[in-house]
């Protein structure tokens, strides 16, 4: 089948007025030669799914800004702000996702006001989430890790942690974070454990692996994740997971568009056992701490099988492809 993938950058979105987008492009275009753009999973998307196909060799026409929709046949839209989509999406049949929607309670009639086939979450709770408001077709599809880029390093120092801190984001919006990080770190200082702290949102990738080139194991902090790309990215460089994992969706704003409370989720949607261990709470945090050091030590997690096996690149996009074969044929 002939493939079309639409990556569109949530960049395009108007700000200010309707046709901004046309004055800040060429802007943008010199901004990003002097400063790198960082790395999120939703950036990541599009170039791991492009790097999976490549190696598979399928040849896709890869779209990255809105233009006049194909004339035959359906396409596949892995991101892409929905507001600048409603009208290709109503010409054409296509499979979405993951990074169409933040929430599917943004948007409950998907379904209902486009040509939609298939919408694609990138884990069962996400999953369950979408059709509890889209209904519809939902599907899952992880995406693919450059575990050839992320690989574990001979290390020569001594045990040290990386403490991954994504909760500063809500730190206005969810009082369980609210002196979490601190916490974590005044408890490996207690016990010890060197360590540093990278924050998401504020590093280039190139330092994430560095980083996680000196570490020997993360204490990984997120309230929740819909696949977990950095996390997955760590345990493909062999270091066991510590991860903080509240179990159900936290942000009120969130809470508050739906009756249907409260929201599980998972803040390690993809992991096992030989990948690390969890913590609840922030009062559990140092006998959970204690054990996993300990565990660390006698080397009873490996979790980088685990990522090679499940979620390499190409095994990703060919699950990708699948997806749009079922759904257009």
């Amino acid at each position: 089948m002939d493939v079309t993938i639409w990556d569109i950058d949530f960049r395009h979105c108007p700000r200010w007025f309707r046709y901004d987008p046309i004055v800040r492009r060429p802007i943008r275009a010199v901004l990003d030669r002097v400063r790198p753009a960082r790395a999120t999973g939703l950036k990541k998307v599009g170039r791991n799914l492009r790097l999976g196909l490549s190696r598979i060799g399928v040849s896709v026409d890869w779209v990255t800004a809105v233009r006049r929709p194909p004339r035959d046949g359906g396409w596949g839209i892995v991101n892409g702000p929905l507001e600048l989509l409603r009208n290709p999406l109503q010409v054409r049949p296509s499979v979405t996702g993951p990074g169409l929607l933040s929430w599917p309670m943004e948007c409950p009639e998907l379904f209902a006001t486009t040509r939609i086939r298939r919408h694609l979450a990138a884990s069962a709770w996400m999953a369950d989430l979408c059709r509890a408001h889209l209904g519809g077709d939902i599907g899952i599809w992880p995406l693919g890790i450059e575990t050839d880029r992320f690989v574990p390093e001979r290390k020569t120092t001594p045990f040290s942690v990386l403490v991954y801190d994504k909760v500063h984001l809500y730190l206005d919006k969810v009082p369980e974070v609210v002196g979490l990080t601190e916490h974590v770190c005044a408890v490996l200082g207690a016990l010890d454990v060197p360590y540093t702290v990278i924050r998401y949102g504020a590093y280039l990738e190139d330092e994430y692996i560095r980083r996680l080139a000196e570490a020997h194991a993360v204490v990984f902090l997120s309230q929740h994740e819909t696949q977990g790309v950095a996390l997955m990215e760590a345990m493909s460089c062999n270091l066991p997971i510590l991860a903080w994992n509240p179990g159900r969706v936290l942000e009120e704003s969130v809470l508050h568009s739906t009756p249907v409370c409260p929201i599980p989720a998972s803040a390690i949607p993809y992991f096992s056992p030989e990948c690390g261990d969890s913590f609840a709470t922030a009062a559990s945090f140092e006998a959970k701490a204690r054990a996993f050091i300990r565990r660390c030590g006698h080397g009873e997690y490996q979790p980088r099988p685990y990522v090679v096996d499940n979620f390499s690149l190409e095994s990703s996009a060919r699950h990708y492809l699948e997806h749009l074969s079922c759904s257009l044929g």
